[in-house]
C-alpha cells in the first residue's frame, strides 16, 4: 500500500472495482481516510452503478450487517464517500 492515495489513483481504484463487479468478483476494499485515519475498516463490494457522476457500489459492511451499505465514488472530484454508521 502506497500513501497518500491521488485521485488518479482512487479513479483507477474505482474503475477497477466496478469492472471486477460487472466480470462477477466480489472485491474486499478496506477503508481508509488519509493522513488522520478515522476509517480504517473492510468492506465487500457486490454490486455497482455508474452514471457520468458517480459510481454506487453497494457493499456488505460487518459493522451493518442487516443491510447494504452504499459506497460512493465522485467522478468531478475523484473521491470516495462512505456515509457513518
Amino acid at each position: 500500500m502506497i500513501w497518500p492515495f491521488s485521485l488518479h489513483g482512487q479513479q483507477k481504484t474505482a474503475e477497477a472495482r466496478a469492472a471486477d463487479i460487472k466480470s462477477h468478483r466480489v472485491p474486499v476494499v478496506h477503508l481508509v481516510r488519509f493522513p488522520r485515519l478515522t476509517i480504517n475498516h473492510g468492506v465487500v463490494l457486490f454490486g455497482a452503478t455508474a452514471t457520468e457522476k458517480e459510481i454506487l457500489f453497494a457493499a456488505y459492511d460487518p459493522n451493518s450487517p442487516e443491510k447494504p451499505v452504499t459506497l460512493a465514488y465522485d467522478r468531478p472530484s475523484r473521491t470516495f464517500f462512505l456515509p457513518t454508521n
